[in-house]
């Protein structure tokens, strides 16, 4: 059914200004290709039913466009006596960068489950990466640009602390960059060499796409990749705050769409996350479905210590028990 008399929809020129507003996109940094894919999808997202039960949920998390911008306050902004300052957005603030590769995947200390977030560039990868330790998007550790193209390697970081819990892996984004085309290829190559399956530590590949754009066909070709890999992967939906809420409601309603079409199968649940790494609305709770899933793996170090936290308890218990037992006879 057609929403048009329920919604106040924006032209491609509203979006394009809050890109450059919210964001500082720079023009080199937005090709025709894309603008065409945003002008298509606003068009398409309005034969969409709006949802109101998840447009409730989206506001309830703080997604959607605001008349007024959310506060990001939340995140660390900065350190006290050289020591990071603990937040209640995603990890709490603590992250390290363990080192970028270009190949030969490094090892480290703690072996720890990887999560690795791939997408188109500009889809906004390393600053979900910084949204999820808990850190200001622009004062994180990961590299933030208006630039396409502004992470060219394959770069790992250390999220939580006392247990850090999982390592997440900023990958380069595919697609327009402001860079040529032999670089672009080396981008493509690394992202296919550390989704070749051969990771051990890999227990998850979060495809980022962005909201005001839909599924692109470089999407849909990753997605292919990953399921011919056998490697889990969830669906992230980026930008959450440029679009209203029952846009964004309708733009989940159109992916999901487009995934039923060519068959996708993401095994993790949900299959798609509404996020807006900018604003931290929706971090945590993707930190949070991050977090459940990496306890189960072997390398899981929140995981070895709880075990080992049950089975002291447990001796206690059998201790205390058989004291009392003793002292009754």
């Amino acid at each position: 059914a057609n929403n048009e008399d329920h919604v106040e929809y924006d032209d491609l020129d509203d979006l394009t200004a809050r890109h450059r507003r919210a964001r500082k996109e720079r023009v080199d940094s937005v090709s025709d290709t894309i603008l065409e894919a945003r002008r298509l999808h606003l068009r398409r997202i309005r034969d969409f039913e709006v949802d109101p039960e998840t447009v409730e949920q989206l506001r309830k998390l703080g997604l959607g466009r605001r008349k007024q911008p959310l506060d990001n306050r939340a995140f660390t902004k900065k350190w006290l006596n050289n020591k990071q300052v603990a937040t209640g957005m995603g990890a709490g603030g603590f992250a390290v960068h363990l080192g970028s590769a270009s190949k030969d995947w490094p090892m480290f200390k703690h072996n720890l489950p990887e999560v690795a977030l791939a997408g188109h560039t500009n889809c906004g990868k390393s600053t979900l990466v910084n949204a999820l330790a808990g850190i200001h998007p622009r004062q994180g550790l990961a590299g933030v640009s208006e630039r396409a193209g502004w992470t060219d390697f394959v770069s790992f970081y250390q999220i939580g602390k006392k247990p850090p819990v999982l390592t997440l892996v900023d990958l380069p984004g595919y697609g327009h960059a402001v860079a040529n085309r032999s670089m672009q290829r080396e981008w493509r190559r690394m992202t296919k060499d550390y989704l070749s399956g051969q990771r051990r530590q890999l227990c998850r590949c979060c495809v980022l796409v962005d909201a005001t754009r839909g599924l692109a066909e470089e999407d849909r070709i990753l997605l292919a990749h990953l399921e011919r890999r056998g490697i889990e992967h969830q669906l992230v939906l980026t930008k959450g705050d440029l679009l209203l809420p029952e846009q964004l409601a309708q733009s989940m309603a159109a992916v999901t769409q487009d995934l039923m079409d060519i068959g996708a199968k993401l095994l993790a649940k949900p299959p798609i996350l509404p996020v807006c790494g900018h604003t931290g609305a929706g971090v945590t709770a993707l930190w949070e479905n991050m977090r459940t899933r990496s306890l189960r793996e072997p390398g899981s170090l929140v995981s070895s210590i709880e075990a080992a936290r049950r089975v002291r308890e447990a001796k206690l218990e059998k201790d205390r028990l058989k004291l009392q037992h003793t002292r009754t006879r």
